[in-house]
């Protein structure tokens, strides 16, 4: 067989694909990993694989269900933003290679530049969708493999195979789309290729009863459109803002409420979202600060702290965090139900990993156990299962620490917010000391002005410390109204 000598223009387009390609790998990228690491630390976090036959058939009721359970290994490196850029930059340069590359001599100018903005418009729109991402990797693979496919028994058999199995691994529009568009370019030559095209795609329009029926139920509304990824280009504000939260959350997670708050004020309007607003007010909180820098917020009442009867997964992310910083691990460790509840399967690996942190610190060993069970089948939590029975054995040794006092018949969210924190600093629940602050300042904003003189004469907590001038200002007030 001889070789086929490429032309000085052929070598110049090929020249030119080679560098598009590498240059879209590359820009793509490295202005993902500098401009969205928390977005790709908070993919993995809000992912869940764990190596257990249980969770192989678990993605079986979402549809490609080989392409989600592979989604959600490749997932779990994400929680390093670097290696996911790679991971993305990878697939794009392969994608847009495998499209381009379908001629026999690899030098068709015009497809390569087709296959280059078509890889190029998907990860530019979607660029956190990374099972579409796969998708389209896989595409182009069978894409590639048809192409190349010489021997005509062989190609019929591909089709035929993708027809019965393709289901599995691409959703069922590109799948037809691929093996339709197949059937377009046939050279107007209808060919046994072209015959075994027809019959997958018939296969594939009837193989999704037959899963539903036979293998594992999924609605019918799901079985043929399916396509859940929300367009994000990677210009829009929204993605931008979601980087922000995402960002802001890990912060607070951390405890870096300097930082924390530093952001928050060095951006301007961001506290007119309420969810900044009571991040903000949470930092404030846990630096002791609440009481000095409340005049400088907009609380419109009470219920401005925090988010009540909602659920969404923001705000139970701020629900949490307040609870968490009052020291109430029961309703901390509610929030992260609920919010794991929202995800894609119904649970994630960061609240397994926090609903763990608040039953052992509630003194719930069996209930951390059980976590731990689960988490030890995850990919990098070794290292947190190892700490976490570090913790139950020296837990264990010093003595289970007693259940809250109240804490049957507090009903937490059922109450004001004014009356739930007086429970809490009553019988000395949680962080108490910041119970009292947001008892007095909810009390205030309320506009209840003499129960907050009464509370600030009632319990000790600034008996030896100098009064914030707000607290003055009440105390002097309520004396002024003829208050006792």
């Amino acid at each position: 067989m001889t070789k086929k000598i490429l032309l000085p223009t052929q070598r110049s387009s090929q020249t030119v694909l080679a560098v598009s390609r590498l240059a879209l790998a590359a820009l793509f990228g490295i202005g993902m990993v500098l401009s969205f690491p928390e977005t790709y630390r908070a993919m993995q976090a809000d992912s869940l694989f764990l190596w257990t036959p249980e969770f192989l058939s678990l993605p079986q009721h979402h549809q490609p269900w080989l392409t989600c359970w592979l989604t959600a290994l490749v997932l779990q490196a994400f929680r390093y933003p670097w290696v996911a850029a790679l991971i993305q930059a990878t697939m794009a340069w392969t994608t847009a290679w495998l499209l381009g590359s379908t001629d026999s001599d690899r030098s068709s100018l015009h497809s390569g530049l087709i296959a280059l903005l078509l890889t190029a418009t998907v990860y530019l729109l979607f660029p956190f969708a990374l099972q579409l991402q796969i998708e389209l990797l896989l595409l182009a693979l069978l894409w590639y493999t048809l192409a190349r496919i010489r021997p005509q028994t062989g190609r019929v058999i591909l089709i035929l195979v993708i027809g019965l199995v393709g289901y599995l691994l691409i959703r069922w529009p590109l799948l037809v789309a691929l093996l339709f568009v197949h059937t377009l370019l046939s050279h107007n030559r209808w060919t046994a290729s072209t015959t075994a095209a027809v019959v997958a795609v018939i296969c594939c329009c009837v193989w999704p009863h037959i899963y539903s029926r036979r293998i594992c139920y999924i609605p019918r509304a799901e079985r043929y459109l399916v396509w859940e990824e929300p367009l994000q280009p990677v210009w829009s504000s929204d993605v931008h803002e979601q980087e922000n939260y995402h960002r802001r959350i890990r912060m607070a997670e951390e405890e870096r409420w300097a930082d924390l708050l530093h952001d928050l004020r060095s951006q301007k309007d961001v506290l007119s979202d309420k969810v900044n607003f009571c991040l903000a007010l949470i930092a404030e909180s846990a630096q002791g600060t609440l009481a000095t820098n409340l005049p400088s917020y907009r609380l419109a009442t009470s219920e401005d702290f925090f988010f009540r009867q909602t659920r969404d997964s923001q705000t139970c992310q701020v629900n949490r965090l307040f609870y968490r910083n009052l020291g109430i691990w029961d309703e901390a460790f509610h929030q992260a139900q609920e919010y794991y509840l929202l995800r894609h399967h119904g649970c994630c690996m960061q609240s397994l990993c926090q609903v763990t942190d608040y039953a052992i610190r509630s003194g719930d060993y069996l209930l951390a156990e059980k976590y731990l069970s689960i988490l030890r089948h995850g990919i990098g939590y070794a290292t947190f299962v190892t700490s976490c029975r570090q913790r139950i054995s020296e837990g264990r040794a010093t003595g289970t620490p007693e259940p809250a006092p109240l804490r049957q018949d507090n009903f937490v969210g059922g109450y004001s917010v004014a009356s739930e924190m007086l429970r809490l600093v009553e019988h000395r629940i949680g962080h108490y000391e910041r119970a009292f602050d947001y008892l007095v300042c909810a009390l205030i904003v309320d506009g209840k002005y003499q129960k907050a003189a009464i509370v600030l004469r009632t319990f000790p907590f600034y008996h030896d410390k100098p009064l914030p001038p707000l607290y003055q200002a009440t105390l002097e007030y309520a004396r002024e109204q003829g208050g006792n």
